[in-house]
């Protein structure tokens, strides 16, 4: 799930910096192409100038942050699992439908058919190779 919502992110930074070279703007797409590898990271593992990137990123192109924390919050929710990562997992879902944001309300409609194997894996049980393989969901 972590993955999808990477690949997402990634979509729409490529989608926003295509924009922004469009509008004459090529100064602020290259700032996202830097902020690349602080996007794609946990944000506990970022370096000093990684978390600079993302603060810009934050302050100039609030569409990216908030993939960016939908990302995140996907990551806790398996970090945490049980009852706290699924209430995390719904209230993410329900984030990313209502956000606005194309890439992540198709990554919310992906999140809301796999629902119960999502749940399981967050319940401890099949992995996430086995529940994104479900044929009875």
């Amino acid at each position: 799930m972590v993955k999808w919502a990477g690949e997402k992110l990634d979509d729409l930074r490529r989608r926003t910096a295509a924009e922004l070279r469009t509008a004459g703007r090529g100064d602020e797409a290259a700032t996202l192409g830097s902020g690349m590898w602080a996007l794609r990271k946990d944000e506990r593992t970022l370096t000093p100038a990684q978390r600079g990137s993302l603060a810009q990123i934050a302050v100039t192109n609030t569409a990216l942050y908030k993939g960016y924390l939908i990302k995140e919050q996907i990551r806790e929710a398996f970090k945490v699992k049980g009852g706290d990562g699924k209430t995390l997992m719904r209230g993410v879902t329900a984030w990313a439908h209502r956000c606005r944001i194309p890439e992540f309300t198709r990554l919310a409609k992906t999140l809301s058919r796999y629902k119960i194997p999502i749940e399981a894996t967050l319940d401890g049980g099949p992995s996430n190779d086995l529940a994104s393989h479900c044929t009875s969901c």
